[in-house]
């Protein structure tokens, strides 16, 4: 399934994402690999992208990369709007004779600064959902500051809603993005692998965090969550 996010800021973006991909046997049980491809950077590495749900959307992607669509477009808008087109039909082509109740769910997001009429760079999420939606949803700072797709139904959201409704330095919210995947890959099986994050800044090359980095982040956050059940007087 995957949990992919992003935290909005003013001058800074956090891109986090988890790299497990399960597939099913056809007997109900499921397989996993936590070396999946859930993020690419896209729009000349200015940009980032990230899916989640079932299989197609592998496809989906791998076809749309092939032909461009993910890194030729005057704005990250442009880039938004080829690709839902692009995958929209896609995915019709592929499910669309099937019943509505059988057909599987796969979602995107796409981060970057948009410009907005005042010529200001603003930090915004691009998210789309198949087969729910005709065309994306654009978040932007302030009025969201963070976003998800995937599993973001249960602790994601609290920790994100908990810590993640205010202006952060770039610090606390790599932490926060730390912790959120850390909590999640632990208690949730769909969802695991190596952490990855990412930092993007108006006008400048994405940055992935390093595998020291993320370590560092990551030992962190289950110190943190440590410290939380200590509080509430566990012994995990």
């Amino acid at each position: 399934m995957s949990l992919v996010f992003s935290i909005l800021q003013k001058d800074y973006i956090v891109f986090a994402a988890d790299s497990r991909h399960t597939r099913g046997d056809g007997s109900g049980g499921f397989y996993k690999n936590d070396q999946a491809l859930k993020t690419l950077e896209i729009n000349q590495r200015h940009a980032l992208f990230g899916f989640a749900g079932r299989d197609w959307g592998e496809n989906i992607v791998a076809l749309a990369k092939s032909k461009g669509h993910l890194d030729s477009g005057a704005t990250l808008e442009d880039i938004a709007q080829s690709f839902c087109e692009f995958a929209s039909v896609e995915y019709e082509k592929q499910y669309g004779i099937c019943d509505p109740g059988c057909k599987p769910t796969v979602e995107f997001m796409l981060t970057g600064w948009v410009e907005d009429h005042t010529g200001e760079q603003v930090a915004t999420a691009y998210t789309f959902r198949l087969p729910d939606q005709a065309s994306y949803s654009p978040w932007q700072y302030p009025y969201r500051r963070f976003q998800t797709i995937g599993k973001s139904c249960h602790g994601a959201l609290y920790s994100l809603h908990r810590f993640g409704n205010q202006d952060l330095p770039i610090d606390a919210a790599l932490r926060l993005a730390a912790f959120t995947l850390a909590e999640i890959c632990e208690q949730d099986t769909s969802v695991g692998g190596a952490p990855q994050l990412y930092t993007l800044k108006p006008g400048a090359e994405v940055v992935k965090q390093t595998n020291g980095e993320v370590r560092e982040l990551t030992q962190i956050a289950k110190d943190a969550g440590a410290n939380l059940a200590e509080f509430l007087g566990l012994n995990l």
